[in-house]
Formats: C-alpha cells, sequence, structure tokens
C-alpha cells in the first residue's frame, strides 16, 4: 500500500521522470518511465543476464550488478541442502 502512496506522490511532480522499486528477496525490478505525454510505461526485469536502460538519465544497469551482494534465501536454502 505504501508503494501505490508513493507513486501517487511522485506522479504529481512535472520532473519526476523515472524510477526503480528492486525487490530485496528474488531478482525482480519495476522500472516506472513517464513519457512527454504524460503516459507512463512499467517494464519488468528478472533476467540476472539482462540489464535495464534508464531513459532518463542514459544509463545502463546490469541485473548481476544490481543484486551483486545480494544473498537470495532459496539460494541459501539450497547450499544448506547440498
Amino acid at each position: 500500500m505504501d508503494r501505490g502512496r508513493k507513486f501517487k506522490t511522485y506522479r504529481k511532480s512535472a520532473t519526476f521522470k523515472e524510477y526503480l522499486l528492486v525487490a530485496q528477496n528474488k531478482s525482480f525490478i519495476e522500472r516506472f518511465y513517464r513519457h512527454d505525454d504524460g503516459r507512463w510505461e512499467i517494464d519488468d526485469f528478472e533476467n540476472m543476464e539482462g540489464s535495464i536502460q534508464l531513459k532518463s538519465v542514459e544509463v545502463e544497469l546490469k541485473l548481476k550488478e544490481i543484486y551483486k551482494k545480494v544473498e537470495f534465501e532459496e539460494v541459501l536454502n539450497e547450499a544448506k541442502k547440498g
């Protein structure tokens, strides 16, 4: 619910163009990007070998770099079984 409230607030800012929501418990990132006509585009990213192009600042982020120091619980559980 907090997420929806924050997005509603962000949308009111004329200069706010783009933001990411990064999951902490799995490889999942949502990118929200506002076009010049005010329309919002939402894209999901899950592939650890993929990357995200931030359109507002012309930067490319690799998911494996974003999650570089994150140990997901499912990976930890598999290590315990092995």
